[in-house]
């Protein structure tokens, strides 16, 4: 009998833990496709933070819905997107990086951190700079200017 409840107790541990792994594997599919949403926008002059917003909820893990913010992350955002620029094989490449934290995680980590364990996703961004104006090509809007941040992406300037 005592050997039962100690098997049970080390099953229930692996099981809780092995969900924890799934829920965390998950998330991570989740922000890097946030991140993803939020680059593709952010070549056409979207809102960054609604695309990456608009793919996490799906995935809530909080009572709330979930509202990305552009800027860096802290303890106090759950969510946050902002443009990074990172070394990816020898190459430098900018970025959007979607940051989420998720309140679970305890069979796995010891101390959680203020906020929750912080998730990041990294989509490659690269804005063209200059689009010939015919065909498929023309700019519809043509009133509306391109903005400083995507031409200061493309190396272009201001």
């Amino acid at each position: 009998m005592t050997e039962t409840m100690l098997m049970m107790m080390f099953l229930f541990l692996m099981i809780f833990g092995f969900v924890h792994m799934c829920m965390l594997i998950a998330t991570k599919h989740m922000v890097n496709y946030a991140a993803f949403a939020a680059a593709r926008t952010a070549m056409v002059d979207g809102d960054r933070a609604r695309a990456a917003s608009g793919v996490l909820d799906n995935l809530r893990w909080w009572n709330a819905w979930v509202d990305c913010e552009l800027g860096p992350s802290t303890p106090v955002r759950r969510c946050a997107v902002e443009t990074e620029t990172r070394d990816i094989r020898g190459k430098l490449r900018e970025g959007v990086k979607a940051t989420y934290r998720v309140p679970f995680g305890l069979p796995i980590f010891n101390a959680i951190p203020d906020g929750g364990i912080q998730v990041i996703g990294f989509a490659p961004l690269k804005v063209q700079g200059v689009i010939q104006e015919h065909g498929d090509n023309r700019n519809v809007n043509t009133d509306k200017p391109i903005p400083c941040w995507i031409l200061e992406l493309s190396g272009l300037p201001c």
